[in-house]
């Protein structure tokens, strides 16, 4: 996981109903839009490490800007959370 026990992503795992305990089967009790919110920072954080790493390097980043745009939207249509590129016109 990727933070403690108490506070990574295992609070949304719950014992499926007529499982020894000694069985580690458990099943996610939150939704897609709830996980999509917790971990929001990870893609937030690549996006803005692709951004800094062009300026800083000067390297052409376009070639990865539209699949970064992809993945901000998809993230954000799914936690709730539209991306600003989203809604600016073309």
């Amino acid at each position: 996981m990727a933070h403690a026990k108490l506070h990574g992503l295992t609070r949304f795992l719950t014992p499926l109903a007529g499982t020894p305990p000694e069985a580690a089967r458990t099943s996610i009790n939150a939704s897609a839009a709830k996980i999509a919110l917790e971990l929001l920072a990870g893609p937030v954080c690549a996006a803005n490490l692709v951004s800094g790493l062009g300026w800083f390097t000067g390297w052409d980043m376009a070639p990865v800007t539209s699949p970064m745009i992809v993945m901000l939207e998809t993230w954000g249509r799914i936690g709730g959370v539209p991306y600003p590129a989203a809604s600016k016109p073309a």
